[in-house]
């Protein structure tokens, strides 16, 4: 089941009723949380690594393969933590899906 959902986050527009969006982070960058930025997507780390600051102050680490959601999460920043640039693949359903 793990690769059936990475191979549709990674690969291109897996239909018309999804929208596919890839955030890069450069090695050392860091991005703001915005909310509207990932709504109701599922985001796969599709390279290097990832550090989610949380508003009170956590750190959460992510690498290259997992599945993660921030949609409505305390999240305040997103971090390249590592030496190569993070890729980020979020997947989420077009506004006009009636679903």
């Amino acid at each position: 089941m793990e690769v059936r959902i990475v191979s549709f986050l990674a690969a291109g527009s897996p239909s018309p009723r999804f929208h596919r969006a890839v955030t890069t982070i450069a090695p050392g960058g860091s991005l703001p949380y915005r909310a509207s930025a990932w709504r109701d997507a599922i985001v796969l780390v599709d390279r290097g690594s990832v550090e989610i600051r949380t508003a009170d102050g956590r750190l959460f680490g992510f690498d290259s393969g997992d599945v993660l959601w921030l949609d409505g999460l305390p999240i305040r920043s997103l971090r390249n933590p590592g030496s190569v640039p993070a890729v980020l693949v979020g997947v989420s359903r077009r506004v006009t899906d009636p679903f």
